[in-house]
């Protein structure tokens, strides 16, 4: 069985004792900082008023997230599960503005395609149109010179 024995030197003496080895000094000093801590620290820790504060910070910081994020909630539906969650309206407004936004650009984007294609489209039928035209007055213009030459 171990025997405790109580020393009381002063600063001076226990560095002497100790001398210049930094792992004994940190091991003493530790040693040190676990005892305090167990015989002073234990009993504020465990004191009914911490607790309380421990208790108030727990809901303080549920009630901040589910102002800022949202809850759970009891359905009411006998067809849904028994929970669903409800976002905060911050959350809510910023869903729907997402949303909205996506929206927006999907059918931005669907509409700029549309018209590229409708655009493509008729360049290449006015294209098409323009060289059948200028083809036909070329000939229509040869022939008639020729006519006029074999004419004349």
């Amino acid at each position: 069985m171990p025997t405790h024995i109580n020393i009381q030197v002063s600063t001076e003496q226990l560095l002497e004792l100790l001398g210049d080895d930094p792992e004994v000094r940190l091991s003493i000093q530790s040693s040190i900082v676990q005892q305090f801590a167990t015989k002073h620290l234990k009993a504020v820790i465990n004191h009914d008023m911490m607790k309380e504060i421990e208790k108030d910070l727990q809901t303080a910081v549920a009630q901040e997230i589910a102002d800022q994020v949202g809850t759970w909630a009891k359905n009411t539906g006998p067809w849904e599960r028994d929970r669903r969650f409800e976002p905060s309206q911050a959350i809510s407004d910023t869903i729907k503005q997402l949303a909205g936004s996506a929206v927006i650009k999907t059918y931005e984007t669907l509409i700029k395609e549309a018209v590229d294609k409708r655009q493509e489209w008729i360049e290449s039928a006015v294209s098409q149109r323009l060289g059948q035209n200028i083809t036909k007055m070329v000939d229509d213009e040869v022939k008639r010179r020729l006519t006029a030459a074999a004419e004349s």
